[in-house]
């Protein structure tokens, strides 16, 4: 059955000790075949879809890859780091960001455009910038995990298959929307639980939370408040209200 490869790959995933915190988010994602822009895979929300034709061309270890890759979307904080920047080319910039991280750490990823040993070490945001600088239209050559005979190639300037989408609708536009508030909210939750998991599973797997992840939770569990916040509340501790506007008793 098609969940059940799906499945076996998710189990082999949770058994990497080190991939604790990935595999803890990705159990939290729906995974299904389906309809996905480029033919490929992508992430909608908190819902992982991949192409069952493309999925079936690919090694073990290139469909490992694949998922990783993919959840890295969500654990790399992508969509909360968006901020205004346009959407093709941001997608393009994290794919690139995962890809290397994912192929320095020795995984296997399918075959891509976004692939480039001059962007390692730098962060989605350095890249996107370069990626203005080197593509003013745009329109990036870069459609994400591009497998050789994959069918449809697709327009440049409709890439989008790491975002949601759906390239069955015929002219549908592939521009990742952004994220309603109640599926920041599943993604927050589901970091959280997942920061905890890896904590709790010790040393090496807490290890490989991404800085960034952990920031961003601690600021999630414990917000920095504005300082006349604080004093408001510093002041209402000595308020006394015990007392009231009636007559004392003279007794």
């Amino acid at each position: 059955m098609q969940t059940d490869t799906l499945s076996d790959l998710k189990m082999k995933l949770a058994m990497t000790p080190e991939l604790v915190f990935y595999t803890s988010v990705l159990y939290g994602l729906e995974t299904r075949f389906g309809d996905t822009p480029f033919n490929t895979a992508h992430v909608d929300g908190i819902e992982m879809v991949f192409n069952e034709a493309y999925f079936n061309r690919l090694t073990p270890d290139e469909r490992m890859g694949l998922m990783l890759h993919e959840v890295r979307h969500i654990t790399d904080l992508h969509e909360f780091r968006r901020k205004g920047r346009e959407p093709l080319l941001w997608n393009a910039a994290c794919d690139y960001a995962i890809n290397n991280d994912l192929v320095d750490s020795g995984f296997t990823i399918p075959k891509t455009n976004c692939l480039d040993s001059k962007y390692d070490g730098m962060s989605a945001e350095e890249i996107y910038d370069a990626l203005m600088e080197d593509c003013p239209e745009k329109e990036p050559d870069t459609p994400d995990l591009q497998g050789s005979g994959s069918g449809e190639q697709g327009n440049p300037s409709q890439k989008g298959s790491s975002g949601s989408g759906d390239d069955s609708s015929g002219g549908k536009d592939k521009t990742p929307p952004q994220a309603s508030q109640e599926v920041q909210d599943d993604i927050k939750d589901l970091l959280i639980q997942a920061v905890k998991l890896a904590e709790r599973k010790g040393e090496k797997a807490a290890g490989n939370i991404p800085a960034n992840v952990r920031r961003q939770v601690d600021e999630w569990l414990n917000p920095v408040l504005p300082w006349y916040t604080l004093l408001q509340r510093y002041m209402t501790s000595f308020k006394k209200d015990d007392y009231n506007w009636s007559r004392p008793n003279r007794r």
